[in-house]
């Protein structure tokens, strides 16, 4: 949890940094900014559980100061704990405008289970976010400090850093506080995956300034206990042709119980075929 005019935030831009240079994609990092251009109101819930920034919270339930040492520690903890399921996630834009996205998940449990108790939800992360404007630069109080090698370039930067790029910025999310309803899993079988499709829509404001740079983060949440006990995280798919096929599939699905798809799904589809 981080912001633009907080000057102790750049631990934690830089603790995210070293996660990502460190474990790769299997870190799923999610920048939430307060209360500043990037702020994200979906996170709003979650933002209840922290006192200051910058904060930070892994899987929900592990709270503690971000810099670029304790990231690491918190993460290396945290592999020890054994997810009760693995997730598959693919994710396209359903539009060129990048106004909703095809969220498409399959969870698949190694046991079985008759009193479950998990639920989805989805993040969209942008990297590269940036812009000119005061509204846009990063404070520092770091600047003219010591001791900490990796935060050399922030010790050595200005006490102010106009135009600066951010990465993992949330920029939108659904069910993020115990996941989607819909997507609720109340039993489950050993080795059969469970898939769940969402089409989550950006409500404006919203942050899409590079689409080729956004990620879809998948989200299994424990709705007893509110953590996160397993994530996963794919680019966002540039739209695909559609055809009369594909309406015609996602009519008929609208048609069948315990569907998802909406008269809104249809339209858009609609739409993106008399737009190609």
């Amino acid at each position: 949890f981080t912001a633009t005019w907080c000057g102790w935030c750049p631990s934690g831009i830089e603790g995210m940094k070293r996660a990502r240079e460190t474990y790769g994609d299997q870190a799923v990092l999610i920048g939430v900014h307060c209360n500043d251009i990037m702020k994200i109101v979906d996170y709003t819930s979650v933002m209840q559980k922290i006192d200051g920034l910058p904060s930070a919270l892994l899987n929900r339930n592990t709270y503690f100061y971000p810099t670029p040492s304790s990231f690491i520690e918190a993460i290396e903890t945290a592999k020890q704990d054994i997810a009760p399921a693995t997730l598959e996630l693919s994710a396209t834009w359903t539009d060129e405008k990048a106004t909703s996205v095809q969220l498409n998940t399959e969870a698949t449990f190694p046991y079985s289970d008759s009193e479950a108790h998990f639920a989805l939800a989805y993040v969209l992360t942008e990297d590269g976010v940036t812009g000119t404007g005061s509204d846009w630069t990063q404070q520092n109080f770091y600047n003219g400090s010591s001791g900490d090698p990796d935060m050399q370039y922030w010790y050595t930067a200005g006490r102010s850093l106009p135009n600066y790029v951010y990465d993992h910025v949330a920029i939108a999310a659904w069910g993020i506080q115990k996941g989607l309803t819909a997507s609720s899993i109340s039993s489950h079988t050993a080795g059969t995956p469970l898939p769940f499709s969402y089409t989550g829509r950006l409500s404006a404001p919203y942050l899409v300034i590079d689409k080729s740079k956004v990620h879809a983060i998948a989200l299994l949440i424990d709705t007893q206990s509110g953590s996160i006990v397993q994530a996963t995280q794919v680019p966002v798919q540039a739209p695909s042709l559609v055809s009369l096929e594909d309406i015609t599939t996602l009519i008929d699905q609208y048609l069948s119980t315990g569907t998802t798809v909406t008269l809104q799904d249809i339209t858009t589809l609609i739409d993106r075929y008399l737009e190609q």
